[in-house]
């Protein structure tokens, strides 16, 4: 799957295998791996299911081959017109010492492709068999007719035919991994060499080692391992290339012109919004340069969020024009905007194009959209996990763009969901990712730090958190990690603590016009009351001050750049699922 190669199992060379369950006997009687594959242009399903046993004895004597060749049949009679098709097939796989594997091989190998007597015919003939595999010939019947005799429903067709059915349907691979024949070692090595960091022998064999762990885990919990699956497991060790946990999502169009027209026009840019429309086609490098002049005006008003419609023209622009890099930088910068815009389908759109077209791009920029577009799919999709998404975030590096503002993202998630285990194991990489944090910065470097606060039970990191928060930090952040203290505060069972905390931070907020953040934590002041019976006189005062304040401004140390009513009339153009639209409404 990583490699994109087929597998000789599936006995087509346009086969490229897309799923692999591990001990499948839900979906399978021989169920220690069952591959799904499609064509590499898509297509249909075929299927392989594989038996693994080092070194059967085809003998009838042998109540584990009778077992393994009761399993085999039981999927030829449910299954055969799908093997009669080539949609299913049936292997066995067995080390290159066994010699029954070989006589079984070679009587497979006769069987396909001819009928019934057609094969009992040629398997009888000196030349296309010997006297050893006509033997086994005859063991095979009787360990046939032994599996039949357990129980098995043969809808009328005779043994003999049975084992012309399993012969014709079956093919043998064999292992060469032992007695110190490493060919098939040697192979992955060479297959993965070009998938590893690094491009060497030695990497594509951290590769293979790793795999041969995660397959350790996978098998006693019947694992459906995907190509995506294997990627986010391994990303350290791969180079980097777009990906996504999610489901596919169709993708979103930008929004229609005459929603953009009117900000453009405003802002004395409708010359050039036109222009690049127009060279969209002829000139694609220059449609580019005007939608990112436009973006970036847009980027300084009223109307931010419809600079990610123009940061996507830009993008495709880029694209089209054949520079690449600069065209997933752009793809980038719409991610890291659409996710606290509250834009996740916008962001799912962006991610899903690139893992379709899978261009060539700086790892950095893979990776960075690969970091946000995994936190869109946990946003987007109920069944995706931050278990699924960690991968990920742990492949970012320092110099990426966004880093720091997609792990802070994932470690929120991470403590919302009351997962501070998640952050508790990379506490060491965490820290020293927020050291390395600019000036710019620092409300990202403040949040984070935060969430390394909740993971500490004592409180010591809070309290040298907030203690040092007034000379490191600006007011506003200020008060943020003030509220945030407060809010661990709650959770620790000391209630009027966190109501001082909340005091101090509401205080703050209203001095800087944060009017929006005083609002928020003037109810969580009020939540605390209710949750440990303190309430007072004040308890009826908190809806009218909060609403107040709101309307007194918009102010936010974790600005809101978009109106939810105007979010929500954006997804009506965009035709988005009604659940968004009326949460977004409401």
């Amino acid at each position: 799957m990583l490699t994109g190669d087929t597998l000789e199992e599936l006995g087509d060379p346009v086969l490229v295998p897309v799923e692999i369950k591990l001990q499948a006997s839900q979906f399978s009687k021989v169920d220690d791996i069952l591959i799904t594959a499609r064509p590499r242009q898509g297509g249909e399903e075929f299927r392989v299911a594989i038996g693994d046993r080092r070194d059967p004895n085809v003998v009838p004597s042998s109540d584990a081959t009778v077992a393994l060749v009761g399993s085999y049949l039981r999927e030829v009679i449910e299954h055969w017109g799908e093997i009669q098709a080539g949609r299913y097939r049936l292997a066995l796989a067995v080390t290159d010492r066994n010699t029954h594997g070989h006589e079984v091989a070679g009587l497979a190998g006769i069987a396909s492709g001819r009928g019934p007597e057609e094969f009992r015919t040629e398997a009888s003939r000196s030349g296309p068999t010997n006297r050893k595999m006509r033997a086994r010939l005859e063991q095979l019947d009787h360990v046939v007719a032994e599996a039949v005799s357990r129980g098995i429903g043969t809808h009328g067709v005779p043994t003999r035919e049975l084992t012309w059915r399993l012969l014709s349907a079956l093919r043998v691979h064999h292992l060469r991994l032992e007695d110190g024949d490493e060919r098939d070692y040697t192979q992955a090595v060479s297959s993965l060499r070009s998938e590893a960091v690094g491009n060497t022998a030695g990497a594509a064999e951290q590769v293979l080692s790793r795999i041969e762990h995660l397959v350790g885990g996978w098998a006693p919990t019947a694992a459906q391992v995907t190509e995506a699956m294997l990627r986010r497991d391994l990303a350290a060790r791969l180079k980097p290339r777009f990906s996504s946990v999610g489901a596919e999502v169709q993708s979103a169009e930008v929004e229609p012109d005459a929603l953009i027209r009117g900000p453009v026009a405003h802002l004395g840019l409708a010359p050039d919004f036109q222009e690049a429309q127009r060279l969209e086609a002829a000139d694609p490098a220059s449609a580019a340069r005007l939608y990112a002049r436009v973006a970036d005006a847009l980027e300084t008003s009223v109307w931010a969020p419809l600079a990610l419609s123009l940061r996507q023209r830009q993008a495709k622009a880029h694209h089209e024009a054949g520079d690449h890099a600069k065209g997933v930088a752009a793809n980038v910068t719409v991610l890291a905007a659409a996710l606290p815009m509250g834009e996740v389908w916008r962001a799912m759109s962006v991610v899903r194009r690139l893992v379709n077209d899978q261009i060539e791009a700086p790892d950095e920029l893979i990776r960075a959209a690969n970091a946000l577009g995994d936190l869109a799919s946990f946003e987007y999709h109920h069944d995706v996990s931050l278990d699924d998404i960690a991968a990920s975030i742990d492949a970012l590096q320092i110099t990426d763009p966004h880093c720091l503002m997609a792990v802070t993202w994932f470690a929120e998630h991470a403590v919302a969901s009351d997962r501070t285990d998640l952050l508790r194991s990379r506490v060491e990489g965490l820290t020293s990712l927020s050291a390395s944090a600019e000036q710019a910065d620092q409300i990202w470097q403040a949040r984070l730090l935060a969430c390394l606060a909740d993971t500490d039970r004592s409180g010591v990191m809070w309290t040298a958190l907030a203690g040092s928060a007034r000379s490191k930090y600006p007011p506003p952040v200020t008060a943020l990690l003030l509220a945030r203290h407060a809010r661990y505060l709650a959770d620790a069972g000391r209630a009027q603590d966190a109501l001082d905390r909340y005091d101090d931070a509401i205080e703050r907020a209203v001095q800087r016009r944060n009017h929006q953040d005083a609002a928020a934590w003037a109810e969580a002041h009020n939540l605390v009351r209710i949750r440990y019976g303190l309430q007072t006189a004040r308890i009826g005062e908190t809806y009218p001050t909060a609403t107040a304040l709101r309307a007194a401004g918009g102010g936010s140390v974790l600005p809101e750049p978009f109106s939810a009513r105007e979010r929500a009339r954006g997804r009506v153009a965009n035709h988005a699922r009604p659940a968004e639209t009326l949460q977004a409404l409401t």
